[in-house]
């Protein structure tokens, strides 16, 4: 789509009625039959589809950019499909071309990793995993719990988490052990590719930000729907699967 056309659809609400459209797109999924759903379990299913929408657009609509990009939070009462009730999750949209310094300091958290990770549920055909992780374990860190990251394709010396070419952004993974002692960490995220201030708001995205932020829910809810239903060749009703591979 040319910028001309994007802010055609912005200037005549066209981008916002073609989101809408894409949200009840989405109910569609509350209709399949396959885990015979009770009236309950679609209730809960629109719930769901609520928060997944709420997730979708602080992670596009909400998008600074990869040249200035922010550690947002996961929005509280979003759930994608059997994270752990006592995980934190925060996340940076990045792009690979450009390197990255993270910095910030340990907290008293249980359990701390970084992940650069291509994980977008709007492009489900596209999701090819992760490329580097570090567990907090691994960190270096200053007597004061502070650190310094480096996330580059290209490998550096200290704390580095490699990107590969189709990495689309840095995942915070923390979890409790108990939540009212414990200190999430402190991190913030910089492009050492770019200078200057944030740019405006730019008309010409607004369309692309709508798109990716329904298409993350019905991604997210298909993604998930699916995977359950697999689960149900791997073993008979309450019994448990013996895995086969390593997790």
């Amino acid at each position: 789509m040319s910028d001309e056309e994007a802010i055609r659809k912005v200037e005549t609400a066209e981008a916002w009625h073609e989101f809408c459209d894409l949200m009840k797109k989405a109910g569609d999924v509350i209709l399949r039959e396959e885990l015979e759903p009770s009236t309950f379990d679609r209730a809960e299913g629109v719930r769901y589809l609520s928060r997944l929408v709420r997730a979708g657009l602080i992670s596009f609509a909400e998008a600074s950019g990869a040249e200035h990009p922010v550690f947002r939070t996961m929005p509280e009462m979003v759930k994608m499909g059997l994270d752990n009730p006592d995980n934190f999750y925060r996340s940076a949209s990045v792009n690979p071309e450009y390197d990255y310094r993270l910095r910030g300091k340990r907290g008293s958290i249980h359990y701390l990793s970084l992940a650069a990770q291509n994980q977008n549920f709007a492009a489900k055909s596209k999701i090819t995993g992760g490329a580097g992780h570090l567990e907090d374990s691994e960190l270096e860190l200053g007597p004061d719990g502070s650190f310094e990251v480096i996330a580059s394709q290209k490998e550096q010396p200290g704390n580095w988490l490699r990107m590969n070419p189709d990495t689309k952004q840095i995942l915070v993974r923390q979890t409790f052990l108990d939540r009212l002692s414990e200190q999430p960490i402190d991190i913030e995220i910089e492009c050492l590719s770019h200078e200057g201030p944030k740019p405006p708001l730019d008309p010409a995205r607004v369309p692309g930000q709508l798109l990716g932020s329904a298409m993350y829910a019905i991604g997210c809810a298909q993604w998930f729907y699916d995977w359950v239903i697999g689960y149900r060749e791997q073993a008979a009703d309450n019994e448990f699967q013996h895995p086969t591979r390593p997790w």
